[in-house]
């Protein structure tokens, strides 16, 4: 009898599964049959173009199922930051070639060993993948830096792409800036809440969504719909975990409306550059 793979036995174990049950199971990193490694994204990796050596760490790093929580991104010079916590908290290191971050690093013990790549790299840049460059037809092919040939070089990609967005589309937050709540994690949360109650997002709690604050206090008493609208908008653990036990039919969001959040994210990004660009402008006296 043929071995088993652990996405097999996984898809064994879903038949036997009460399909009625109210989330789907995590996904993490597998082999397919046919020798790709799968990601949680649902992205195919060939791993044809790594030596024998990068390929065992590979195989290592993704042996125990992720449970990361992507806690913020920052820009720095000519290099971004991204912080990931499961839950002890390490930082992956991406830039360009000058910076001295052209291959991507992390702060982890194999990552400080100079295994190459770790688990969170992987992880990291599989979302960025999945972001900038979508699922394909054709699995990608996987460099020994964790990253796959299509996608070039991380941080270049990344600026194109721009950090805010990306940090939007991967629901984090830009480190330093503004403190008020994130609209594209306000308007997630909305679908949320919106999806349980069954009722349409617009007409939802407009006492809740048409001012969003924080609140000094996570608790409301008497109120347990905005406690829970507080905790969502304040724990990026507590939001993750509510994101990932909901199916995907369960949210009224659709690739639209993705769209239009990103184009809203750059406008604004327009108009805050057009802002400081008019203060800080000098005037000339006529």
């Amino acid at each position: 009898m043929p071995p088993v793979t652990r996405l097999q036995s996984r898809k064994q174990r879903a038949e036997v599964e009460d399909s009625s049950s109210e989330s789907d199971t995590e996904r993490d990193f597998d082999i397919d049959d046919d020798g790709f490694m799968i990601s949680p994204s649902n992205l195919r990796y060939s791993l044809d173009l790594l030596d024998e050596e990068t390929r065992d760490n590979v195989n290592k790093a993704i042996e125990v199922p992720p449970q990361f929580t992507l806690r913020g991104c920052q820009a720095g010079d000519e290099r971004c930051l991204f912080l990931i916590t499961e839950p002890v908290e390490y930082t992956v290191r991406t830039g360009s070639e000058q910076s001295g971050y052209g291959i991507p690093s992390c702060t982890c013990q194999n990552g400080e060993r100079g295994e190459s790549p770790c688990r969170h790299i992987l992880w990291l840049l599989d979302q960025i993948t999945n972001q900038v460059l979508g699922v394909q037809r054709s699995p990608f092919s996987l460099t020994k830096y964790g990253y796959p040939t299509e996608l070039g070089n991380p941080y270049d990609e990344i600026s194109d792409f721009h950090l805010d967005m990306l940090a939007d589309s991967l629901h984090c937050d830009v480190v330093g800036q503004s403190p008020d709540p994130n609209p594209r994690r306000v308007r997630e949360t909305r679908e949320i809440l919106a999806s349980l109650n069954e009722v349409p997002t617009d007409s939802y709690r407009p006492d809740l969504f048409n001012n969003p604050r924080k609140g000094r206090r996570v608790v409301k008493r008497g109120d347990l719909e905005q406690t829970i609208f507080r905790m969502l908008l304040r724990n990026d653990d507590f939001f993750q975990y509510f994101l990932s036990s909901m199916r995907a039919d369960e949210l009224h969001s659709n690739q639209f409306l993705s769209l239009q959040l990103r184009a809203d994210a750059a406008l604004a990004g327009l108009q805050q550059y057009a802002d400081t660009t008019i203060t800080t402008t000098p005037t000339t006296a006529p």
